[in-house]
């Protein structure tokens, strides 16, 4: 096994991570937007709960 045929290897092995990071990015940045904007519409609801929960005491 030469020089050239390890860094044939490398660059297969290269490749094909990152079109399988590429494959999954569209889910990857889908499920992040999901977590981001539960994470708003709760912070953005907080005091509203809270205002529930002291009224209904």
């Amino acid at each position: 096994m030469d020089e050239a045929t390890i860094v044939g290897y490398l660059a297969g092995y290269l490749a094909t991570l990152i079109a399988v990071f590429l494959y999954f990015l569209p889910g990857l940045l889908l499920f992040v937007l999901l977590v981001v904007t539960v994470g708003l519409l709760r912070l953005v609801a907080q005091p509203f709960l809270f205002l529930i929960h002291r009224l209904h005491r």
